[in-house]
């Protein structure tokens, strides 16, 4: 192609065209620095958003970590709520059990009359406040009866008769006082006749004479010869006491004023003081710590013989001890009984310890050999470990105060509703055996037929309720008390002679408990003769 000449119409068209291509370029470079910058801004503006969307995900996975752990936040929160609402519950079951210890009814008399069955249980039980809420046996509005009978509820209470007075012993004895008339009163008004006797009406009175004390006099006759070398006094009868004013009657008042009628050496001081006899407590307290050395030999004796029996009921007892060496007189020390299971009257020996440790039953019972009767105390278990033919046997008595305790607080629950009333057919059978007078071997199969199949029962409902109670709770408490000690609470059915509870030996130590208070004045001085000796008794 020809090149156009300068300044031809060709050469300014082709010219005008490059200049317009040129613009078109630099245009073109411009929309391509633009683009370039946009496209810079559209990286920055990703790689922000890919950061953003790293940061998001980052969030999230944080986010559903602490979701995560606020879930087993609220679950541990949860778990402790529960826990802390069957504490609640649990304390709140033994806040009213306490506060029914402290101010409601203690007895366990006439219960079973409250609750709408078996009324006659009211003498086999030795021994009043609304929850505000139900306790964690489950409410029941229908009373519990025995099955297979209906009772009628509508028994109304009979009023005491007065009246029926007892007839005075015929032992003891009379002193007539003849009551007559006057000697003017006896002519009839009617025709002027001296009236004669046709009768008479007698009307005894109880009359006390007050102690009578006096003093013995033991004139000992002394005898000499007159050549001045032979002189004799009649010797003096032995005496309790040596060289001491008290006689054998003196000394037996005051011990049975002390241990029996639970009156303290200080009242007995005021008491002589009204009749003129200065006797102080130091005195008397002396006296009696020498009675303790008199009868040792004869508790000697007694120990013998209950160990001997084959069958020992035993219990404890807090003691509070003032003035003992090596230590303070606010620590406890205790009182231990031991009686003959099945002798009427009973043998019956007092101990006094100063620990609760099962070392103190081995020291009596360590030539034992039969059944020994306890309320599941662990020391009597610990104390007789490894000494072969001891059988130890339970206390019913103990198993239903557990269940009485809880129904007496809260009055609502029909657990432990239910569980008195199957324990009172059980004490019915020892009732009915009772009343048809069966010796040993009649009443041991008696209750091989009667008891065996209700304590089966028993203890398969215990088991039932055990799986649906708190351990804690103080129903889950009785339920294992009785589970746990069941082979000792059925071991009563071994032998006829064998009482179903230890309920004998309680009322032979609760004779003590109520002079506790009275005995505070007791010292032990030398030994423990003065608290161990004496006290000890013949039930």
């Amino acid at each position: 192609m020809e090149k156009a000449p300068i300044g031809s119409p060709e050469y300014l068209s082709l010219l005008q065209e490059k200049e317009a291509l040129e613009l078109r370029l630099i245009d073109a470079e411009k929309v391509i620095s633009l683009k370039e910058k946009e496209l810079h801004a559209n990286r920055n503006e990703l790689v922000f958003k890919r950061d953003i969307i790293a940061s998001n995900e980052k969030i999230i996975a944080l986010t559903e970590e602490a979701l995560q752990t606020c879930k087993e936040i609220i679950s541990v929160q949860e778990d402790t709520i529960k826990r802390v609402d069957s504490e609640n519950t649990i304390l709140k079951d033994y806040l009213r059990q306490a506060r029914h210890d402290r101010f409601g009814r203690k007895s366990e008399k006439g219960l079973l009359k409250d609750m709408g069955v078996f009324p006659f249980m009211d003498r086999l039980f030795d021994e009043g406040m609304e929850p505000e809420e139900e306790s964690l046996e489950e409410s029941a509005e229908e009373p519990l009866k025995e099955p297979g009978k209906e009772k009628d509820l509508s028994q109304e209470k009979k009023e005491r008769v007065r009246g029926n007075r007892k007839p005075l012993d015929p032992k003891l004895p009379r002193e007539d006082i003849i009551h007559d008339l006057e000697e003017h009163l006896k002519t009839c008004t009617e025709c002027a006749c001296p009236l004669h006797k046709i009768g008479e009406v007698v009307s005894e009175q109880l009359e006390v004479i007050p102690a009578k004390i006096k003093v013995l006099r033991h004139i000992r006759i002394k005898y000499g010869c007159r050549c001045e070398g032979t002189v004799v006094l009649s010797p003096l009868p032995p005496q309790p006491i040596a060289k001491s004013m008290a006689g054998p009657g003196l000394l037996s008042h005051v011990a049975v004023s002390k241990y029996a009628d639970h009156l303290p050496l200080y009242r007995q001081e005021q008491i002589w003081k009204r009749v003129d006899v200065d006797l102080d407590r130091a005195t008397l307290g002396r006296w009696m710590m020498q009675v303790g050395e008199l009868v040792g030999p004869l508790i000697e004796l007694m120990r013998q013989d209950i160990l001997a029996s084959g069958y020992v009921q035993a219990d404890e007892t807090t003691l509070q001890v003032l003035s003992q060496k090596n230590r303070l007189s606010s620590q406890k020390s205790y009182m231990w009984v031991y009686k003959t299971g099945d002798e009427d009257p009973s043998k019956v020996l007092y101990e006094y310890c100063v620990t609760r440790g099962g070392d103190n039953v081995l020291k009596v019972l360590e030539n034992f050999k039969g059944y020994l009767q306890t309320d599941a105390y662990v020391g009597y278990k610990s104390g007789l470990k490894g000494l072969d033919g001891i059988v130890s046997l339970g206390c019913m008595a103990h198993a239903r105060r557990k269940f009485a305790d809880i129904f007496k607080s809260a009055k609502k629950g029909i657990v432990s509703k239910e569980a008195i009333a199957r324990i009172a057919q059980i004490y019915g059978v020892e009732e009915k055996a009772k009343e048809l007078n069966l010796n040993n071997e009649e009443r041991k199969a008696f209750r091989e037929k009667h008891a065996r199949p209700l304590l089966e029962s028993l203890k398969d409902w215990l088991q039932e309720k055990k799986e649906k109670t708190p351990p804690k709770s103080p129903l889950g408490n009785a339920i294992s008390y009785s589970l746990n000690n069941w082979a000792e609470l059925t071991g009563y059915l071994k032998d006829g002679r064998l009482q179903i509870d230890n309920n004998s030996c309680e009322r032979t130590i609760k004779p003590f408990t109520i002079g506790r208070k009275n005995s505070y004045d007791l010292f032990q001085q030398q030994n423990k003769k003065f608290l161990y000796q004496p006290m000890k008794k013949v039930g």
